[in-house]
C-alpha cells in the first residue's frame, strides 16, 4: 500500500517538474501585402506590392530550408481581398501567420489584433463570429510579436513597435498572427532582404523557445 502512494505521487511529481512543452512551428502561411491594382506606398522606383511579394517569397524559401512550410497566400502580382486572404490563410490551419508591409519610416512596427470588447462582454454570437477567431490565440500573437521584435532590434538598431490595432485581417486568422511593417527608408532589399528575412525566421525560432 505505500508502494502504491509513493508511486502515485513520484508521478505527480514528475508531471510538475516536467519542462512545459515548447511550441512547434511547422506551417506558416505569409501574407503579401497589396498586389494588382492595389499598389502600397511608394519606395524610389519601387512598389510596396512589389518588395512586399519579394520579401514574402525569400521569407517563404527561408522557413522551407529551416525544415517548415511556408505557403504565399498570393504568389503572383494581383488584388486579393481581406476575405480572399482570410480564407486562403485558414484552409492551410496554420501554427503562425505573418503579413508584410512597408511603414513609411525607418522604424518597423508589428502589428497584432485588438479587440474592444473583453471575452466576458460579449453575446454567444460575437464571440464566435468569424472577425474574433483569433481570439483564442490573441495572447501567442503577442509572444510572437514580441520574439520578432527583439529579433530584428537586434538585426538592424532601429525603433521596433509592437502594436495593437483591430486590424480586419488579423482578427479573422485562426492561428498566431501578426503585421510586419518592414522600413521603407535605410534598407535595399535586393541586396539586405536577407538579413531581415533571418531576423524573421530566428524571431519564430525565439518564439518557439519561450
Amino acid at each position: 500500500m505505500r508502494y502504491c502512494v509513493f508511486a502515485g505521487l513520484l508521478a505527480v511529481f514528475c508531471l510538475l517538474s516536467a519542462p512545459v512543452a515548447a511550441r512547434e512551428v511547422r506551417t506558416v502561411v505569409i501574407d503579401a501585402g497589396h498586389g494588382g491594382y492595389d499598389l502600397g506606398m511608394r519606395v524610389e522606383e519601387s512598389r510596396e506590392k512589389d518588395i512586399a511579394l519579394l520579401m514574402a517569397k525569400k521569407l517563404q524559401r527561408a522557413i522551407e530550408a529551416s525544415g517548415r512550410f511556408g505557403y504565399l497566400d498570393r504568389e503572383v502580382d494581383h488584388y486579393m481581398s481581406i476575405e480572399e486572404r482570410r480564407s486562403r490563410a485558414n484552409e492551410r490551419d496554420p501554427d503562425l501567420f505573418v503579413s508584410l508591409h512597408l511603414s513609411g519610416t525607418e522604424d518597423i512596427n508589428i502589428y497584432v489584433a485588438w479587440f474592444e470588447k473583453k471575452d466576458a462582454e460579449l453575446s454567444l454570437s460575437e464571440y464566435y463570429d468569424i472577425e474574433a477567431r483569433q481570439r483564442r490565440h490573441h495572447h501567442e500573437s503577442g509572444a510572437l510579436a514580441r520574439a520578432v521584435a527583439a529579433s530584428l532590434r537586434e538585426a538592424f538598431a532601429v525603433n521596433v513597435y509592437v502594436i495593437e490595432m483591430a486590424l480586419p485581417l488579423l482578427k479573422s486568422v485562426g492561428a498566431p498572427a501578426i503585421m510586419v511593417e518592414m522600413p521603407s527608408e535605410g534598407i535595399e532589399y535586393g541586396r539586405e532582404g536577407g538579413k531581415l528575412v533571418s531576423a524573421l525566421l530566428k524571431g519564430i525560432r525565439q518564439y518557439e523557445q519561450d
